[in-house]
């Protein structure tokens, strides 16, 4: 993982995402691409980006007083702030994710009453992002998540991961595992197959020795059952929204767990 995006509206809601975002860049020693897209009438200026040396300072891993260099120097990471005046917010975020070979998103959502901020309206995001292939943790507005903002300690549960016998998840379940191997390192993976039989698992892609539950009933109330059942930390899903990964979301198994769970949701496409 060399390049993460986070997406900002500079308000408040949107400071446990950053935390997200930081904290994984920080572990995969990535690039940040912190972005903010708005109108140019809107008053936005740098000052409103995230305070990455303030937040470092606070986490106990850099002196604040430093110059913006020290981060890359001192924790091998770079961070870059990029303002984009643009009316399609989706669109130019799911822009900048493919022309930069973004490797995950990180955005956060409205509560669970809302839409996503950033799926108000179709448009050709969710073909750009479709054919990014890049995955997005989604932070529901409201929700801590597993990275404490104050601190930047990572408190990860165990993470459930639903899986579809009939469509073909050997890559998403890669990309996943891939990441999980970044965030909490040994975190306990539970896949879930809601159906009469368990799914092929493939080998080679983390899903050896991890548990696996089969259960019955309707798909989306099971999935947040059992995510509450077992105390998950994150729910890991492999989407195949035929109009791409911003609009997987939108009326799909995948938004709906996002809405009723209230739990963090990584997103990866098939």
């Amino acid at each position: 993982m060399k390049r993460i995006l986070h997406a900002t509206d500079f308000g408040p809601q949107s400071a446990p995402a950053f935390a997200h975002a930081l904290r994984i860049a920080l572990d995969a020693r990535a690039k940040l691409y912190l972005l903010h897209v708005g109108d140019p009438a809107d008053g936005a200026h740098w000052s409103d980006f995230p305070h990455v040396r303030e937040v470092l300072g606070r986490w106990g891993l850099i002196d604040p007083g430093k110059p913006p260099q020290a981060i890359e120097t001192e924790l091998g990471m770079h961070v870059t702030k990029v303002s984009v005046h643009a009316k399609d917010t989706r669109h130019a975020i799911a822009e900048f994710a493919v022309e930069h070979e973004c490797d995950l998103l990180v955005l956060w959502t409205h509560d669970r009453q809302g839409a996503t901020n950033w799926l108000e309206h179709r448009s050709v995001a969710g073909e750009i992002a479709r054919t990014t292939g890049v995955q997005t943790l989604f932070l529901p507005g409201g929700a801590a998540g597993f990275v404490d903002a104050a601190t930047g300690r990572l408190d990860l549960g165990p993470v459930l991961i639903p899986v579809d016998g009939e469509l073909d998840c050997a890559d998403a379940l890669e990309k996943i595992a891939n990441t999980l191997r970044i965030i909490a390192p040994g975190v306990p993976l539970l896949f879930l197959h809601v159906g009469e039989s368990l799914p092929y698992l493939p080998h080679g892609i983390g899903c050896e020795g991890h548990q696996v539950l089969l259960r019955q009933g309707a798909i989306t109330p099971t999935i947040v059952s059992v995510a509450r059942e077992i105390g998950a930390g994150l729910i890991a899903m492999p989407t195949a929204g035929r109009h791409g990964l911003f609009d997987a979301l939108r009326g799909s198994t995948s938004e709906q767990v996002l809405r009723e769970s209230g739990l963090p949701v990584l997103a990866a496409p098939i």
